[in-house]
């Protein structure tokens, strides 16, 4: 079910100037509706429309550039940052984590990839199946 938001509470919830916002919905780049109640007209604001906006925005991999090098295998990841290992094999198959080394037949990957692709992840609210990156 879609979450839709007033201009004030987008404003209260998330790091954004009144003047981004206006842009943004003005320059179709958020999922709006026009409200009308009473002949007062209103654009209300998907949530996780907005929320995927400030994400992409704020969260960046050098973010992680502190947990470069540390190789982890896929269950270990997915232990450590709360995912499915189905969730952390899938982004490997797609190519949104390359595979760093091999030991014995366990596939080792980035913590810094695994860290910055979970963060945005849950920043943009995913859902099981959902992509990280659309």
């Amino acid at each position: 079910m879609k979450t839709y938001i007033t201009r004030s509470e987008a404003l209260q919830r998330y790091k954004i100037t009144p003047s981004e916002l206006d842009e943004l919905i003005n320059s179709d780049r958020l999922d709006t509706v026009l409200l009308v109640d009473n002949g007062d007209k209103r654009r209300i604001i998907y949530d996780d429309s907005l929320a995927a906006y400030i994400a992409e925005r704020d969260i960046t991999p050098e973010k992680f550039d502190h947990l470069r090098g540390n190789l982890l295998g896929i269950g270990e990841a997915a232990r450590e940052y709360k995912l499915s290992q189905v969730t952390v094999s899938r982004w490997v198959r797609q190519g949104q984590l390359d595979v760093k080394d091999y030991e014995k037949n366990k596939k080792l990957i980035d913590e810094a990839d695994v860290a910055y692709l979970a963060a945005l992840g849950r920043a943009k609210k995913m859902r099981p199946g959902k992509k990280v990156f659309s």
